[in-house]
């Protein structure tokens, strides 16, 4: 079956911005909150689950921004469930505890002894690990700050015709589209790894394609503000996605397997046959150098962060049983597929 990609968090201009609610929403048949510390397995059994339910069912995949190789959530379509890792930074509890969303405590896999003989170590990490995000995050604040300098979003009597004709023509061409609730996430993050983006895998699961080219930011948050108010008037299941550096700006508007309108610039450009292409301002194939420059040093960062996350890992992986959290997936699993979906 499809699987989609995505992030439900993202390291910003802003910190560390999260969408998780939108794994945990109220209407969902179970949302299971894994919550434990670092190596405890909660990613290795995301995967597991994920590989064993997506032969089946279509499965969004949410990536971890800190280790883009790691997951933080799937979400299993047909069968309304979500599995999450709930614990910081993006913190997840249960609002309708039981009803719907149900806590996995993995902690109950340690050997408390042994980690209480490493609390220095721990410790001393831990405030590690936060100094390094917070020079990252101070990174990216000035990168926005240079990319709000260099192409600021401001509106021009142009700018304004050419986005209200394009976002007509857009809504004019809509197929039908399935109703459900949105959701909010980020196709696009600055990670560990640098800039990684999903939205060409995106695109392959689409077939009504837009795309918004140029570097007329104004034109394209216009588009993407006008066409989403129209989808949510008519309560079309939407994912909108945001800027993984400045999240509160809309960048594409997605539907799996109906709709796509895609912002295209560095970092990421798209050139995909037979979308219908709109474009204002000038074409540029990089980000101004101040921008990139200082992205690259937050995603310095960003490494050292990782690596110290892996130390601690070391730390709690030969204190973790197993199989006690196997037992958990093994649970989890049952209950999906007792849904008979």
């Amino acid at each position: 079956m499809k699987t989609y990609q995505y992030f439900a968090g993202a390291n910003t201009a802003s910190g560390f911005y999260s969408f998780y609610n939108f794994l945990s929403p109220d209407t969902t048949n179970r949302v299971f909150i894994l919550k434990g510390g670092p190596g405890v397995g909660k990613s290795t059994m995301l995967k597991s689950l994920a590989k064993e339910l997506g032969r089946f069912h279509p499965v969004d995949l949410y990536h971890c921004s800190a280790d883009v190789g790691s997951l933080d959530g799937i979400f299993i379509h047909d069968a309304e469930v979500s599995v999450l890792d709930g614990t910081a930074p993006h913190t997840i509890d249960p609002r309708l505890p039981g009803a719907v969303q149900e806590i996995v405590d993995l902690g109950i896999a340690w050997n408390r002894e042994n980690l209480i003989t490493k609390r220095s170590e721990i410790l001393n990490l831990a405030d590690s690990i936060s100094n390094s995000y917070s020079e990252a995050y101070r990174w990216l604040s000035l990168a926005a700050h240079w990319l709000n300098t260099a192409r600021p979003i401001v509106a021009s009597p142009a700018s304004e015709q050419a986005a209200a004709s394009t976002a007509r023509e857009i809504i004019a061409s809509l197929p039908s589209l399935p109703k459900g609730r949105s959701q909010k996430a980020f196709a696009t993050a600055i990670t560990s790894a640098g800039t990684v983006s999903y939205l060409a895998e995106l695109a392959k699961e689409t077939n009504d394609l837009y795309i918004l080219s140029g570097t007329d930011r104004f034109f394209k948050t216009q588009v993407l503000e006008t066409v989403a108010a129209h989808l949510s008037s008519q309560g079309a299941a939407v994912r909108y996605l945001y800027c993984g550096l400045q999240p509160g700006n809309i960048e594409h508007i997605y539907i799996p397997g109906v709709l796509g309108i895609f912002s295209s610039h560095p970092p990421h450009q798209l050139a995909l046959p037979g979308a219908r292409e709109f474009s204002a301002g000038a074409i540029s194939d990089s980000m101004p150098k101040p921008v990139s420059d200082t992205i690259a040093k937050a995603v310095n960062y960003l490494v050292r962060a990782k690596d110290l996350h892996a130390k601690m890992e070391k730390i709690y992986v030969p204190n973790t049983d197993f199989t006690v959290v196997n037992a958990k997936q093994a649970e989890i699993l049952e209950f999906i597929n007792s849904l008979n979906i």
